[in-house]
């Protein structure tokens, strides 16, 4: 094995300007900005790739030329044993920093797994980074071009290119390396599940509404979240999400994004996997970030599972690859870091459509199932009997697309409703299977209106055994409800006590129409999910923008509409949670309400392990007040927000690493919706935006109005 010593030196990674929206175009979101890269310490990288007769010296099993960054990194563990140094794959920065200075090493321009996971260029320059500090996906490098894989991923299973690999060893490796922090969604997550039990009186009804994402991204069609602040990589339409309540109370969402909700965007491979999350007893979710991006593939169609203590994330997208129907993620800690992998099938997808839709669950033996869209008009079950390793086609077709499917019993008996673009006489096709979805009987009128196109329903069991149904009272093709059907157009729950057989039906008391005919009121690709307190979950998308209802029983039971929720009186509670080494890892109270819902209440902080403060920020009965502040482990600044919740404002301020502003953009943080004269709370930029280059020197300045970009403004005060 022949290695070249590559000298200490200085060198740029990405391109363009920062912040840049994203685009479909060649300056993609995570290329970008341009920024200095220092490695202050020599190292020693393989000349070539590896070779099949060197890789075949070790224990590890696999091709040298098509091989997984698991077994890349367990050959890199085992050279290190055989030779007493340690050998590993190259960082990002190294890979990069010789592809420009090759200083006489080869072969830099095929596909090759790098050390890092997969993230977003910082916008400060950087000394020996290392990578985010976590992530879902871990680079590969083809010449200038970043893709990412899950690290289990080789090409030949799943009919993907050839990736290869070489190796680096340091003699002297940096003492402080610049390690990029994890998005905030997966940050200042707290683990305790008792309180997620506590919650609202389920004898009182009990209702209340929300934005769950802010304007801009939502149908911004410019991308000009970046100007404020925003993660640019998140775009203008999130659709299709997995959407789930998590073992310690937090609401997580996991939309596919793309450029705009028309044409073929939803279609290509720049889309991706975003997430965003509502802290347990806040009242504003925290804005969108990116959750995964499998790039080179179409990411589309989440689903989202709480199997357990366990969370369970599968992924769809439009590729025509029969062994890759869908990705896969489980976490094991509220979502703080997730394990992606690829499935293994027993025989290549056929008759299918890789999008997951909203069910999974568990049969009476241990077994996973999980829903997905057949080819045309049809739905269908995957199962796997090892944990979610292989999988198996159950080979039955449901009467209806985006079908929501549960078990009605342990021995295999299933109720499968709706679906979009079909019908049984203008109504939901209902079908039923007694053998786990192996064949379904012939499709029957359910109770509710057929869908058309942007429409999905949603079907769960609650804890205590009743059918809860979300869906549309009308089909948005033609706009019509069926003959019989009393409840008027719009969006609605319904309530079965007896498997299906009755039903209490009630329409939803706030609707947003759909964003682009803006007629009836819709839930859209509908979700609903139970909360370990007993509150019932619904996420509406296709509206502008997206809503998040909270509900329990006794409110679909009773004559109330949109009533206000408990938010005062009650008793302050305070929490506290450690590390296994008994350093705290939170420190945070809550109020008590006198009806018993639970809303955080005074000052939150959380620590890294390494005892510096993470995140701190003040609540008031769920609303954030005065500073709140999120900072890197090594006590950097990262960004702050100053809330006047008096005045319903907040300003977001983003800081380069030495201290300066960065970005600095004003919101609305209880905004009317754009088609209902009824606040939410949320975030709708409305004001300034302004940006200072690092050096405090004024950059640019925008103005935003209810959401949208109004045109530029004078530069700011440069900062000192």
């Amino acid at each position: 094995m022949e290695f070249v010593r590559i000298v200490p030196g200085t060198f740029t990674m990405g391109v363009g300007a920062e912040p840049k929206p994203a685009d479909n175009g060649s300056l993609d979101y995570d290329e970008q900005p341009a920024h200095p890269v220092t490695l202050t310490y020599p190292f020693y990288i393989l000349k070539s790739r590896l070779s099949q007769a060197e890789y075949q010296q070790s224990e590890v099993s696999g091709s040298a030329s098509d091989i997984s960054w698991n077994n890349a990194a367990a050959f890199c563990a085992w050279l290190s044993r055989r030779e007493g140094r340690a050998y590993r794959l190259p960082t990002e920065a190294e890979w990069d920093y010789v592809r420009q200075n090759p200083q006489g090493v080869a072969d830099m321009g095929g596909r090759e797994w790098v050390r890092d996971w997969h993230g977003i260029f910082p916008a400060d320059p950087v000394l020996d980074p290392m990578g985010p500090v976590t992530g879902m996906t871990r680079v590969v490098r083809e010449g200038a071009r970043r893709l990412s894989l899950p690290t289990d991923t080789a090409g030949s299973p799943w009919g993907l290119p050839a990736t290869a690999f070489r190796v680096v060893f340091v003699t002297d490796p940096p003492t402080n390396p610049y390690v990029g922090p994890p998005p905030f969604s997966q940050a200042a997550i707290k683990q305790s599940t008792a309180p997620a039990l506590q919650g609202p009186d389920p004898r009182i009804p009990y209702f209340t509404v929300r934005f769950a994402l802010p304007i801009p991204p939502e149908n911004d069609t410019g991308l000009n979240g970046p100007l404020t602040g925003l993660d640019p990589s998140v775009m203008a339409h999130q659709h299709s999400p997995g959407f789930e309540i998590l073992p310690n109370g937090d609401v997580l969402a996991i939309y596919f994004s793309a450029k705009d909700s028309s044409g073929n965007s939803e279609n290509d491979n720049s889309t991706r996997f975003v997430q965003a999350r509502l802290r347990y007893g806040a009242e504003e979710w925290d804005p969108p970030e990116l959750f995964c991006d499998f790039k080179q593939f179409n990411d589309q169609s989440g689903l989202l599972w709480t199997d357990g203590n366990t969370v369970r994330f599968f992924g769809g997208g439009r590729e025509v690859l029969p062994g890759l129907p869908f990705k896969m993620g489980v976490s094991t800690n509220n979502g703080a870091t997730w394990t992606i992998t690829m499935p293994y099938l027993d025989a290549p997808a056929s008759n299918c459509t890789p999008q997951p839709i909203v069910n999974a669950f568990r049969g009476a033996n241990g077994a996973m199932y999980f829903a997905m869209d057949g080819a045309k008009d049809e739905s269908f079950l995957w199962r796997s009997t090892d944990d979610g390793i292989h999988w198996h086609d159950m080979g039955g077709r449901t009467g209806g697309r985006h079908s929501t499917i549960v078990p009605l019993d342990d021995k295999g008996t299933l109720l499968s409703i709706g679906g979009k673009n079909t019908s049984v006489g203008g109504w939901s096709p209902r079908n039923t299977s007694t053998d786990w979805g192996t064949s379904w009987k012939k499709a029957v009128a359910s109770p509710f209106p057929a869908l058309g196109g942007n429409q999905r329903p949603c079907l769960i069991r609650l804890e205590n055994g009743h059918l809860c149904f979300v869906s549309d009272s009308y089909n948005r093709k033609s706009g019509k409800s069926p003959d019989g059907w009393t409840y008027g157009q719009g969006c609605f729950v319904a309530i079965s006590k007896d498997n299906g057989n009755t039903w209490r039906i009630k329409r939803l008391p706030v609707e947003l129409p759909h964003e682009a005919d803006r007629k009836n009121g819709t839930v859209g690709y509908a979700t609903v999910r139970q909360a370990p307190n007993g509150v019932i979950h619904v996420l509406a998308t296709m509206t502008q923008p997206c809503l998040h209802y909270e509900f329990n029983e006794a409110w679909v039971y009773s004559d109330a509409g949109d009533i206000a929720p408990e938010n005062s009186g009650g008793a302050i509670r305070s929490y506290r949670e450690n590390y296994p080494s008994g350093v705290a890892r939170a420190v945070w109270s809550a109020r008590i309400c006198p009806n018993k819902r639970y809303l955080l209440s005074g000052t939150e902080t959380t620590y890294y392990e390494n005892g510096r403060k993470e995140h701190e920020v003040t609540y008031v009965s769920g609303r954030k007040t005065g500073q709140e502040t999120f900072w890197v482990p090594d006590g950097t600044k990262l960004w702050g927000w100053t809330h006047h919740p008096e005045s319903n404002t907040s300003t977001w301020i983003h800081y380069w690493d030495n201290g300066r502003k960065r970005i600095e953009s004003t919101w609305n943080t209880k905004p009317q919706a754009r088609d209902l004269n009824r606040s939410f709370f949320g975030l709708v930029a409305n004001g300034p935006a302004y940006h200072w280059s690092r050096d405090g020197s004024s950059s640019r300045a925008y103005s935003f109005t209810n959401g949208w970009l109004a045109g530029s403004l004078p530069l700011p005060v440069p900062q000192p």
